[in-house]
């Protein structure tokens, strides 16, 4: 016990070495032989236990220490059965309107059971009946189509419905575009390459030229009716009786000139508008041609046999019967050739009609052959039906040995998929579990301080323990004295060393040589900074394997450089202008 310098009521004076001095009355040795012997030594038994229980008892600042602990302790521990109970009453009240509602579910299933249980009975019924037509129909359609399935090689007709007509409706309408297309290409192709663009060119050069020859001789004619005045008038002097009638003379060659003038330009505008009529006619001869050629086209591409008047149906060449084996340029002379026999024609096509008449007439006989065209489409029998079907036999084969291959590599993949999936899912959750259990002790010693030597909590909590890669992992830190709250909730202060914990946790799982933190106490306080900086210079003192670790940290806070091994400083070197670094160890002067 602490022993202290007491002076007593009779002024006897008692050191801390056990000396005592003074005293009114007597000495010290006529006052304790008052006491009996037996009595002295119980009581420095009783004395000796006392000192003994005082310390068991430690000092008063180690007891006020534990006392607050233990306050914050129950605090903690009362906040968080109040919690509990509002949670309790809560969920209670929460069960309460489920019970509620499920009485009341349950009255509506049981008030709709019996109506369920008929409609049930009706529908199994009905599916019945429907089955049975449905039965019967098949018999039906398999007894009418069997001879059909057995020689195209299916079990019935429906199969044969859903996969070969499907496949053969599906190539049959793409070749159809494709042939549409390829034929409105080449002739849009053919009447560009044939197209006769220079042809009005040349027409109306050569009527420059002629109205050009015109006005030449017109300019001459002019000049020699003006050498005659001239003349005429030359002899005016030498000629005065004639005057008058050298003037009538000029008067009728001015007529006739006016005359000839005038008749010169009705020539000339008869001669433009015989230049258009001809040029109209050969326009529309063209696009008369032009038509006669799109039309032989088309009847060649549809493989339509033209009776000539001139050549019998056996002479014609079979590249005119068939002219799409032949290239655009042998086709072209014998289209141009071509007189087709129209003798054949009902009277009323073969009489000249109007353009709306012969329009109406086109559009009636298109109508007319396209609709004999779908119905021999529709009833003309398949010639090449077995080539086809060994074609698409082939090509099925082919299809099902791809799928097959397509498959068994899906089922390769989806294997290496789900090995992948397994093992990613294993190395997640080995990180994760060691993360996790690491955190808490780790935080504990980021926030560990003399008025709470238990430290802060954190952990770690996956949003969905079956797909942990679907969803997010939770991360909850508690620092002390603090009651729960979200992680947007903390300080700038807090979120750094809960994310300092964090980071620590990580690299226990796989260690790294060196740390290097760039200004991580920024945000921290001296307190915070300390409790870093010793967490730190601790992990740097153990071995790997106990998860320490080597770290490089730049700071600006002093409280880091007196822990730190050495240190390395940066600045302006003002001679060369360029920076210059100062190291200094500090491992000398550690004791």
């Amino acid at each position: 016990g602490e022993r202290h310098k007491v002076v007593s009521l009779d002024g006897t004076l008692i050191s801390r070495s056990g000396i005592m001095t003074g005293g009114m009355t007597g000495s010290m040795e006529s006052k304790a032989a008052a006491f009996d012997r037996q009595i002295v030594e119980g009581l420095k038994a009783e004395r000796q236990k006392h000192v003994d229980a005082l310390e068991e008892l430690g000092c008063g600042r180690e007891r006020q220490k534990e006392s607050e602990e233990l306050r914050q302790s129950i605090q903690q521990l009362e906040s968080t059965v109040k919690m509990h109970q509002y949670e309790i009453q809560a969920a209670s009240a929460k069960l309460s309107k489920l019970n509620q509602e499920k009485q009341n579910l349950q009255a509506a299933l049981n008030k709709a059971q019996p109506d369920l249980t008929y409609l049930q009975s009706r529908l199994v019924e009905r599916e019945s009946q429907i089955s049975k037509v449905t039965k019967r129909i098949n018999e039906i359609a398999d007894r009418i189509f069997s001879e059909f399935s057995r020689q195209v090689g299916v079990s019935n007709i429906r199969e044969y419905e859903e996969t070969q007509l499907r496949v053969a409706q599906e190539l049959a309408e793409k070749r159809m575009q494709f042939t549409t297309q390829a034929a409105k290409l080449r002739s849009q192709l053919d009447f560009h390459k044939h197209r006769d663009t220079q042809k009005p060119i040349k027409e109306a050069q050569h009527c420059l030229i002629k109205a050009k020859e015109t006005l030449t001789a017109l300019q001459d004619q002019n000049q020699t009716l003006f050498k005659s005045v001239q003349e005429i008038e030359g002899g005016l002097e030498s000629l005065n009786e004639e005057a008058k009638c050298s003037r009538s003379r000029v008067e009728e060659v001015e007529v006739q000139l006016k005359e000839l003038k005038d008749f010169l330009s009705n020539q000339t505008s008869k001669a433009s508008k015989a230049s258009r009529a001809l040029l109209a006619s050969q326009q529309t001869h063209q696009q008369a041609t032009t038509r006669r050629l799109a039309i032989l086209r088309g009847a060649d591409l549809g493989a339509i046999t033209i009776q000539d008047e001139d050549t019998p149906m056996e002479d014609v060449p079979s590249s005119a019967v068939n002219p799409a084996d032949d290239d655009d340029e042998t086709q072209e002379p014998h289209l141009l050739r071509a007189k087709p026999d129209f003798s054949k024609l009902h009277r009323r096509l073969q009489i000249h009609m109007s353009e709306a008449d012969r329009t109406k007439t086109e559009q009636e006989m298109k109508a007319r052959c396209d609709g004999v065209v779908g119905e021999l489409e529709r009833v003309a029998p398949q010639l090449k039906a077995v080539e086809q079907y060994q074609q698409l036999k082939e090509r099925e084969r082919a299809f099902l040995e791809e799928l097959d291959a397509t498959k068994e590599t899906a089922r390769t993949a989806a294997a290496r998929f789900n090995q992948a999936s397994m093992q990613r899912t294993e190395r997640f959750m080995e990180c994760f579990k060691h993360v996790a259990l690491h955190i808490d002790p780790i935080y504990k010693d980021l926030t560990r301080k003399p008025g709470h030597v238990l430290g802060g909590t954190a952990y770690l909590t996956l949003e969905s323990q079956e797909e942990p890669f679907l969803h997010g992992v939770k991360f909850t830190a508690m620092p002390p004295a603090k009651r729960f709250r979200d992680m947007e909730q903390l300080s700038g202060g807090e979120k750094t060393v809960a994310a300092l914990g964090l980071l620590f946790a990580v690299h226990h799982f796989r260690p790294s040589p060196f740390f290097v933190l760039d200004e991580v106490d920024a945000a921290l306080d001296n307190t915070n900074v300390e409790k870093v900086a010793n967490y730190i210079m601790s992990k740097s003192h153990q071995e790997a394997s106990e998860g320490g670790f080597q770290s490089v940290v730049i700071s600006l806070k002093d409280m880091f450089y007196d822990k730190a091994d050495a240190l390395i400083g940066v600045c302006r070197d003002p001679v060369d202008n360029s920076s210059i670094t100062y190291s200094f160890d500090l491992e000398k002067f550690k004791f």
